[in-house]
């Protein structure tokens, strides 16, 4: 493995020695906050380890009466005193079911930072215009790959 090549910042800098400086000491910072992160070196072989999930974040799960819609309202951990001392985004993956155990009938959400849905029943399965009943799994993640367990919904009918 070779040395990483060291910028040339006196040409950079055009010979402005104060210039040269600036850049000198903001390369020195960079290299301080990847080396405290354990960023320094990037290896694209390498998968990254195995990040924690969040902590669970607050759902309130409704419906909009008369309306053929159920209402997802997510407060992230941090909101609740619950942490996210990183504060990073967190992704959530929200699902439907008409039965309680998800046995069929699934629909899921795409996973994303989205804390608000209003979801019509066509949406998942229902025809509007009828009362259509079921429940709502959401769990979360900091990388899309790791995720909390589960949390459901008590039934919720639009």
């Amino acid at each position: 493995m070779t040395a990483p090549l060291r910028p040339n910042y006196r040409g950079a800098s055009g010979g402005n020695v104060l210039l040269q400086r600036a850049l000198e000491n903001f390369e020195t910072r960079v290299v301080g906050l990847q080396t405290k992160a354990g960023l320094l070196s990037f290896d694209s072989q390498k998968q990254s380890p195995a990040m924690a999930p969040p902590p669970h974040a607050s759902v309130e799960v409704s419906a909009v009466p008369s309306s053929g819609r159920f209402v997802v309202r997510i407060t992230n951990p941090e909101y609740v005193n619950r942490g996210n001392q990183y504060k990073t985004p967190i992704l959530h993956f929200l699902q439907f079911s008409p039965n309680q155990n998800f046995s069929s009938g699934v629909v899921e959400f795409p996973i994303s930072t989205q804390t608000y849905y209003s979801v019509p029943v066509e949406d998942v399965g229902g025809t509007p215009g009828n009362p259509f009943s079921g429940y709502f799994q959401w769990r979360s993640s900091y990388d899309g790959e790791h995720f909390n367990q589960p949390i459901r919904s008590p039934n919720v009918t639009a």
